[in-house]
Parts: structure tokens; sequence; C-alpha cells
């Protein structure tokens, strides 16, 4: 679970900041209650992608709104700091939803990786400013492309094939990043390129999660994962289910963003909030210890 890592060009941080404040305005759960239901989300239009899709395209959004919020942190503090202007807009994009159960199908899997990073990818391009003829026409015909590789056979991983079905969807993306890039110098040439170079560095903290009083079991699940179990028709706090991973506490965990938090202790307390996980350089690898408590 990764958070990401981008380039967006320092003079798009007004465009961001206005586009942010739209995005954080349905993704924000508040801290002791329960997530927004995914359908209380933004979705594409229903008649645009299959059912399932456009489900999965819904929760995303809420992930994709914590994304562009890092960038724009991130931005800040590079401008804060003199940084240089990487004057580039990256489409490769370093986090990853954790939110498909290891029984799904293949294609589900793909399915659900498919709709979290197009719906961060057309949020960091709005935020960044790019007009819309730019880029649309393109990341829509990128995921009815991969969505009907997705109608046949889908080589799981480990499988021989998977390996050139993987080098398939990535030359896809190169396409359609070419077909930005081009759309961009002839219609809005003063934004900055935008090309498809990826490469991932660490940017997680160590986190050890410790339950007060000692006694109780914790678990935790991205929120993004937690928005698509829903919009998958499952209860999202079910861990039958939908994807969750209990913490221990003599373990730390590497850990960035937004996740839903359940507990359970021997008395028949329990929690169930959000926690935003956010570290810094400053952090190291030195853990830091979060208390969870009953709510």
């Amino acid at each position: 679970m990764t958070g990401a890592r981008s380039r967006l060009a320092l003079p798009r941080a007004a465009a961001l900041s206005g586009a942010l404040a739209a995005l954080m305005a349905c993704s924000a759960p508040s801290e002791q209650a329960e997530a927004p239901a995914a359908a209380e989300l933004s979705p594409a239009p229903a008649s645009r992608w299959p059912a399932d899709y456009a489900a999965m395209r819904t929760a995303a959004h809420g992930f994709a709104a914590d994304i562009v919020a890092a960038e724009a942190e991130r931005m800040a503090s590079a401008a804060a700091g003199g940084f240089a202007d990487p004057q580039q807009f990256d489409t490769f994009d370093c986090s990853e939803p954790d939110a498909e159960p290891v029984e799904l199908p293949a294609a589900e899997q793909q399915k659900i990786l498919l709709a979290h990073q197009a719906v961060v990818l057309e949020a960091r391009l709005k935020a960044a400013g790019y007009s819309p003829d730019v880029w649309q026409g393109p990341v829509d015909q990128l995921q009815s492309q991969i969505l009907a590789l997705l109608d046949g056979p889908v080589p799981a991983y480990g499988e021989p094939a998977h390996e050139a079905f993987e080098a398939q969807i990535g030359n896809l993306w190169q396409q359609a990043t070419a077909a930005m890039e081009l759309n961009r110098q002839t219609l809005q040439s003063e934004a900055p390129p935008i090309m498809r170079e990826g490469g991932c560095g660490a940017a997680e903290t160590p986190f050890r999660l410790v339950a007060d009083p000692p006694g109780g079991r914790v678990w935790l699940a991205t929120r993004f994962a937690f928005q698509t179990c829903q919009a998958l028709g499952k209860p999202g706090w079910d861990r039958s289910e939908c994807r969750w991973t209990e913490m221990a506490p003599d373990r730390a965990a590497y850990l960035s963003g937004n996740y839903m938090v359940q507990a359970e202790w021997p008395d028949g307390r329990s929690l169930k909030s959000s926690q935003k996980f956010q570290g810094g350089e400053e952090s190291g690898e030195e853990p830091v210890t979060v208390t969870i408590r009953p709510g």
C-alpha cells in the first residue's frame, strides 16, 4: 500500500487548489463515523460504462481526492523550498488501491485497478489545469480498449501469459499518453508536456498500531478498498466479505493515506472509524506509534 509519486508543474498550483476543494467536498469521512456510501460520491455517467465498472469508478473518487491532496502538499513544499519545476506531467501514478480480495477472478482485479488508475489520472489532469479536450478522449478510449481485453481470457499473476498481457496493457497506456501529448501540443501548448516515465520511490512511514486498553484486535482497510467493496454490493465493515488486514501490535506496517479502522476488545467494546496515516521525511525508519481506543 503506497502513496503516489508523480510530477506536476508548479505553475499549476493555483488550478490544483481549486480542483482539490471540489474533490474533497465528496471524499473526507468523519473521524468517528462510517465512511459515506459509494453511491454518495460523484460517479461517471451510468450510460458510459458497464454497471460493474461504473460502480468501481464511483468508489475510486474518494481515493483520487486523497492523491490530489497529497500532490498539492508536495507542490507547496517544493515551492517553499525553491525546488526546480519539472515542467512535465507523468501519467504514471504509484498509488495502489489494495482493493481486491485475493479470491476475485483476475479480470475483476484488473477492472478494479483500471477504475482506480483512470479516475486518479482524470483528477490529476483536471487539478493540473489540462483541458478535457486534451485528455478526455484518449482516457475514455484507453478504458474501452482495456475493458475489451478483459472480456477475453485474463491470465492470473504467475501464469506464463501474465507478463505479455501486462505488456499489452502497458502499450495501451503509452499510446493514450502519446495521444494526450499530441492534443496538448495542438490545443494547450503552454501547458507542461504529458509523458509516461514511471518509477516509484519509497514514501511510506512505518506505523505501529497499539490497542488501548490492551487485548484489543485492530484491522485496517484502505478507504478505496472499503468503498469498492460497498460499490460491489457488500457490507464494507464485514471482514469476511471485504479485504481487511489484522495489525500485529509488535510489528510495524508501512502506511500512507486514508484507511478505515475497526477494532474489538474482549469486554465487547469496539471501534469503527477512519484514520489518516501521514509521515514525513523526518520520521525516517523509526516506527510511529498510533494508539487505537474504543469509539
